[in-house]
């Protein structure tokens, strides 16, 4: 009974979101505390209600936001910076029914603005006001909260906490790199509610005090301070500004907050909290609370011993990197100091797996690839050599480098030490990339691709420079059983050509997403990524229960089924465009489909790509595909036929579980066949055609 309530709750919610489209904000407050009024808003920001709207003081505000593109109706919109396109922001907020915006008495000034017919609030220090109404906010709710800060880790040790957390609590983590003072602004007003047991939110170093203004909004209960190393040298100057900024925490902890810190680090192991404090380390001589020992790694696994208070846990980690052990232990102690017991933390992490573009180890057909080019630092990017120096393969090793952004002046020295100090003798290439002009601006947005290209020729004999994305995939030649290693910040696109090299997906990610040139016709949206010449449908708009997807659109081929694009229709019978080489996660999760029959132009099925297709009775998949997923068919109750070809290089362990009907076809001595043997399905020789 509760679930077919909380089932029909979910279909009015979801028909007013349709409904209301960007109206449908107001209605998250009827799950809300806020009762806010222009008097109150004002009495939290502690600033005085302007005499011109004291008529309006009791009125209720239905929204606040820091985005104009989040405004609905009665909203209180906070601009914290102005540019020289203020008629764009004000007539945008205006049209789409903003009430008052806040602004900072010098951007009001410097601007002039005063002459624009836009309900105006004046205040001294924006960024401190705006703090004060969120710090307010965030005390409306018990949850526990927990900050985390650092230079290297940080999202992997978020992922890590809410891969435990959200198995025994109901948890709120910020996704992917959403770090920055507006973005934890956002998520507290957002999503702290009653039904949240666990917040968790990582803090990033943008600029001088960016720490600090985002902490003071979080309070938190629990703190991980990772590390501290020169980055961010560009806005901080000094590492002791930026160490001053990471460890602001501090002073804003909630009573009886604990900080969980890295005794590995000489300048947090030297610093005084004044708070309680748990110590991680594995090098370090002093003692620490937690500690990791016996750490190997296993290719795909890192395994390592937990050790404290006399007691000794092993955890098996799906993660490359000695480094990760670090995210580990401070996970451990962060969910220890949440309350759970051993056994739970150390099964939830063994269910962790990385995805994107961030230290994601994948293997596409026989190929090994380690995606991570989210972001750089030196330690990063020397830890990733050692790491890949490790690992085991029958082929050969290859690295395809960026180098390290947001240096400043220390951008040519900073990466001739990193190409100096990394490991390559275990490399068979490497591959590095620069901007094509090496202004100031693009050094400090892109990194000195060409100081680290001079570093490392000094040291390996087939090292290759470039400052044009399409020469990596003129320049790398691979091989099956080979392993390569893409590392590079998000902003120089990288993922777009591990697209185009190997038809994967790695851009399926909101910042490329955003991005993408929008095409559609009455049944397919489609989307062009940047640095693509093929368009990916994004959604099947139509109510057709037989699909045809064509070739091309607006003369681009389309080459790809997105995720989720039709997840969950009603379709019961494709016929798949001869130009599709992917077809993305769960891009027909849960449909109708009885029979599908994938064209020799697809090379990979993604994760959960026809999972839950109960009605799905025989795939055929043609000669030309390399690669099975995770999960791709399972859950396919009705599945008896599966044809298999030679091509198929690799598929994942689970690709059909809980499909136990099936029966798997292929020619003996395939990829395939030895497949299906080792994992006891049912096989049916097939003669080679």
């Amino acid at each position: 009974m509760r679930i077919k309530v909380r089932k029909i709750f979910r279909i009015i919610k979801n028909a007013l979101r349709r409904r209301f489209k960007d109206k449908y904000k107001t209605f998250s407050f009827f799950r809300k505390k806020y009762d806010i009024t222009l008097k109150k808003m004002c009495d939290i920001m502690d600033v005085e209600v302007p005499s011109f709207y004291r008529k309006a003081v009791n009125e209720k505000i239905d929204n606040v936001t820091l985005l104009t593109d989040e405004i609905c109706d009665n909203t209180v919109l906070f601009v914290l910076y102005l540019n020289r396109d203020l008629n764009k922001i004000f007539d945008k907020a205006m049209k789409k029914g903003v009430k008052f915006i806040v602004v900072d008495r010098k951007h009001f000034e410097s601007f002039d603005i005063s002459n624009f017919d836009v309900p105006f609030i004046i205040v001294d220090d924006i960024i401190q006001k705006v703090g004060k109404f969120y710090s307010y906010i965030r005390d409306l709710y018990s949850a526990r909260v927990v900050g985390i800060t650092g230079t290297v880790g940080k999202t992997t040790t978020n992922r890590l906490i809410e891969t435990v957390t959200k198995r025994y609590f109901s948890c709120y983590s910020s996704p992917g790199n959403t770090n920055a003072f507006m973005a934890v602004a956002k998520h507290i007003f957002e999503n702290l509610n009653d039904r949240c047991d666990v917040f968790v939110q990582e803090c990033g170093a943008g600029g001088p005090n960016s720490i600090k203004t985002s902490v003071s909004m979080l309070k938190p209960d629990i703190f991980v301070f990772l590390n501290v190393t020169n980055h961010h040298m560009n806005t901080y100057k000094t590492y002791e500004n930026l160490f001053e900024d990471k460890s602001s925490f501090r002073y804003h902890m909630n009573k009886n907050g604990v900080a969980i810190v890295n005794f590995d680090d000489e300048g947090i192991r030297r610093t005084k909290f004044n708070i309680k404090t748990i110590s991680f380390g594995i090098r370090t001589k002093y003692d620490v609370d937690y500690r990791a020992i016996n750490i190997k790694q296993n290719n795909d696994f890192l395994e390592f011993d937990v050790v404290y208070n006399k007691r000794c846990v092993h955890i098996k980690l799906n993660i490359l990197g000695e480094y990760n052990v670090y995210n580990a232990l401070a996970c451990f102690a962060t969910c220890k100091a949440l309350g759970l017991s051993d056994r739970k933390i150390k099964s939830a992490l063994e269910e962790f797996k990385t995805v994107g573009i961030r230290q994601n180890l994948s293997r596409i057909g026989d190929v090994h690839l380690l995606v991570d080019c989210y972001n750089v630092c030196k330690e990063s990017i020397i830890n990733g050599m050692e790491t890949i120096s490790n690992f085991k393969i029958s082929g050969k090793k290859i690295a395809v480098l960026g180098a390290e952004n947001k240096l400043g002046d220390d951008a040519y020295q900073v990466s001739y030490e990193t190409g100096l100090e990394m490991k390559c003798d275990h490399l068979d290439e490497i591959i590095v990339l620069g901007p094509k002009e090496e202004t100031v601006d693009n050094i400090n947005k892109y990194g000195h691709g060409r100081a680290l290209y001079e570093a490392l020729k000094t040291r390996h004999k087939n090292v290759v420079y470039v400052t044009d994305l399409f020469d990596i995939s003129k320049k790398l030649k691979f091989n099956d059983g080979d392993l390569i290693y893409f590392k590079s910040i998000i902003w120089t696109d990288m993922t777009t050509i591990i697209d185009r090299i190997f038809d994967t997906s790695f851009s399926d990610f909101d910042y490329y997403s955003t991005r993408a040139k929008v095409y559609e016709d009455d049944i397919f949206t489609f989307k062009l990524f940047k640095n693509m010449d093929y368009l990916t449908i994004s959604k099947y708009k139509g109510f057709e229960r037989k699909v045809t997807i064509p070739n091309e659109f607006e003369k681009f081929p389309i080459c790809r089924i997105g995720t989720n694009s039709f997840n969950k229709k009603r379709v019961s019978e494709v016929i798949i465009g001869e130009n599709i080489k992917n077809i993305g996660k769960k891009a027909f999760f849960k449909t109708k489909l009885k029979e599908v029959v994938v064209p020799k132009s697809v090379r990979i099925i993604e994760e959960s790509a026809f999972y839950g297709c109960k009605n799905l009775k025989k795939v055929e998949i043609l000669e030309g595909a390399i690669h099975i997923d995770s999960k791709a068919f399972a859950n396919c109750l009705s599945l008896k036929e599966v044809i298999l070809p030679p091509s198929i290089k690799y598929i994942k362990d689970d690709a059909f579980d809980n499909s136990k009907n099936i029966c798997i076809k292929a020619i003996k001595g395939t990829y395939a066949y030895n497949f299906s043997k080792e994992n006891n399905i049912k096989l049916k020789e097939i003669n080679e055609k």
